[in-house]
């Protein structure tokens, strides 16, 4: 069920798919609840901004492994829902954060600078932050996934880049999961990186481009080896199954001659496949 605190108001489409999947007849019961978290505040800010966020705790006493989960450049979108319970019903506390809300943006794929890269690496730091403190969480065990932009966001709080400016007793992230994410920043690409880490791009990506991510993967200050999983016929944002595939004509694409426009569409076998690949990662990697 979703229960509701003192929280930012969140995505009302993001809620409702929360509240569907969140069902005790459709899988492993969980409890859904809207909280308020805290971004980091040593990332160039002395302020910790509220941010709304969606915790969700699998059924059972714990201490529970947990994931944040960081949405694209779209914001909060359904396919969140469905990682969430991805995660519960393999015993996992999730906690989806909403870096747009609080700003008052509603998306940054058609204009630039009005959520940084630095501004959503303080909010994962701070979802960390949050369920390192609880103690129904396993403050070893804590996950990042990233979606697109929160992809890039997830290579990067796992990296020698963002990680050298934490404090040495700080918590960190103990694996990054990024689904179709931009990989071609050279602090991105470069930085050492030394927990596990799991891509999963389309072949067909126009905005997230695969040769960027291999070239990602090759680095070898990654230690241990980056897992890079490539899906033919396959187009950005390819768990997002309510969506059609559909050019943006207004996005912003460096990899465009014009600077503009990118393919986005769900693919039921790509979704169903990177599911599949992901459990032997967390099976192999991680347990």
């Amino acid at each position: 069920m979703l229960r509701k605190e003192q929280a930012l108001r969140l995505p009302k489409a993001v809620l409702t798919a929360f509240l569907l999947l969140a069902s005790p007849s459709l899988g492993r019961a969980a409890e859904t609840t809207a909280v308020t978290i805290d971004s980091a505040a040593n990332l160039g800010s002395a302020e910790r901004l509220a941010l709304a966020g969606i915790l969700s705790t699998p059924d059972g006493p714990g201490p529970f492994p947990a994931v944040v989960l960081l949405h694209g450049c779209g914001g909060l979108r359904p396919n969140t829902a469905l990682w969430q319970r991805f995660f519960t019903e393999r015993g996992f506390v999730t906690l989806a954060v909403d870096s747009f809300g609080s700003r008052h943006v509603k998306e940054i794929c058609n204009t630039s600078g009005l959520v940084t890269w630095k501004m959503r690496a303080a909010d994962a730091f701070g979802a960390l932050e949050h369920l390192a403190r609880q103690p129904t969480i396993r403050r070893d065990s804590i996950l990042v996934m990233g979606f697109s932009h929160g992809g890039g966001i997830a290579l990067d709080v796992t990296s020698s880049f963002r990680l050298d400016k934490r404090a040495a007793q700080a918590p960190r992230f103990q694996a990054a999961l990024a689904l179709y994410p931009p990989c071609g920043a050279r602090e991105r690409r470069d930085s050492a990186r030394s927990v596990p880490t799991f891509i999963a791009v389309g072949a067909d990506d126009d905005w997230t481009p695969t040769d960027d991510c291999r070239a990602l993967a090759a680095n070898r200050r990654a230690t241990p080896p980056v897992d890079l999983h490539v899906y033919p016929d396959t187009a950005h944002s390819f768990d997002n199954l309510d969506r059609p595939l559909t050019y943006l004509p207004r996005a912003l694409n460096r990899h465009s001659a014009t600077g503009f426009g990118a393919t986005v569409g769900g693919n039921p076998d790509a979704a169903r496949a990177v599911q599949a690949d992901l459990d032997r990662f967390l099976s192999e990697r991680l347990r």
